[in-house]
């Protein structure tokens, strides 16, 4: 049978009773059954309400990957028993504590190895390997390759290229310390896969915080990532958010959950013009600014601010803000 995935909270569907039923009682291939019954979304199963925990846990093991993470530490985090929370995880996740964990924290040395000078055992104690032998045991045993040739290896991250090559024009770019912001966030559920994955992402947010969708002075829309560009993390397990400033103070809900993205330097790039342009300005900050710069890259969230919407402006006119965190080499 083939795999599919919620649209709506993310969960993997792997038989003909997980999936949602539409109003006529016919299967709905594009949401779970405990996300969407009889042609209506419901967030009151039991089910629904394991995605705020497990989102807790994600929440911490992000931001402590450089500590030692104990199962019981996440499990009491969720106020899950030990036995079901290994279950309850991977049901959410697709992976289990421990190959998350191990993952999301190799991905995470690749990238420090690509884009940065931190040597082996500086980059081991960001990543919470306790030695620089360890790291590259684990990371030869996931990669198949170690740490010093994957490090020399030319990729997208290590191969400058010349300003006209990045094939964007209009762009500014300034360094600016920004303070701590609190947002409400939700999953993109397969941003590679699904053409209107955003959009759908974007409705349900909107929903549940009562906006309107065009940034104002209370209001700011963004979008961030907690894995690093497909060269490294796979299409299907990049883990995109679509969030807005708490303003409001609200609590997390089901697949909704609140996170603050982290102060500090960044350097930010203003784009303008049309979304699928962003690429290039990926292009041109890792492969050619950050060649060309006094920083390297900061190890913190990437993040996207819009500073108006498709829904008030000509796409030509469009504005965004890439968040790069950054610090000085």
């Amino acid at each position: 049978m083939e795999e599919h995935i919620c649209q709506s909270c993310g969960m993997t569907m792997a038989a003909m009773q997980h999936f949602g039923t539409n109003k006529d009682h016919s299967l709905n291939k594009d949401y779970c059954s405990y996300c969407y019954q009889n042609g209506e979304f419901t967030e009151e199963s039991t089910a629904y309400s394991y995605l705020k925990p497990v989102n807790q846990v994600v929440d911490y093991i992000q931001s402590n990957l450089q500590e030692k993470i104990e199962l019981t530490t996440l499990a009491n985090l969720a106020n899950i028993s030990h036995f079901h929370f290994h279950r309850i995880f991977k049901s959410v996740m697709n992976e289990n504590v421990g190959e998350y964990v191990q993952r999301v924290r190799l991905e995470r040395a690749a990238f420090k190895l690509q884009t940065t000078n931190l040597n082996l055992t500086e980059i081991a104690e960001q990543v919470g390997y306790q030695t620089q032998f360890a790291l590259s045991k684990a990371f030869k045993k996931y990669f198949n390759i170690s740490p010093s040739t994957y490090r020399s290896m030319p990729t997208d991250l290590t191969i400058p290229v010349r300003r006209e090559e990045c094939g964007i024009s209009d762009i500014r770019q300034d360094i600016r310390v920004i303070e701590p912001v609190e947002v409400v966030y939700i999953q993109v559920a397969n941003p590679y896969k699904y053409i209107d994955a955003f959009t759908k992402a974007w409705d349900r947010l909107l929903k549940y915080v009562r906006k309107g969708g065009i940034p104002d002075g209370e209001t700011e829309y963004f979008t961030f990532s907690r894995d690093v560009p497909t060269i490294i993390t796979s299409p299907e397990q990049q883990r995109i958010f679509v969030c807005v400033n708490n303003s409001d103070h609200l609590e997390p809900s089901g697949t909704i959950g609140v996170q603050t993205i982290e102060g500090g330097e960044y350097a930010v790039f203003t784009m303008y013009g049309a979304y699928r342009q962003l690429p290039d300005v990926y292009t041109y900050i890792y492969r050619y600014w950050l060649f060309n710069s006094d920083y390297q890259i900061r190890d913190s969230m990437v993040f996207e601010k819009y500073l108006n919407s498709p829904d008030e402006v000509e796409e030509d006119k469009l504005m965004t803000e890439i968040y790069i965190p950054v610090s000085k080499k």
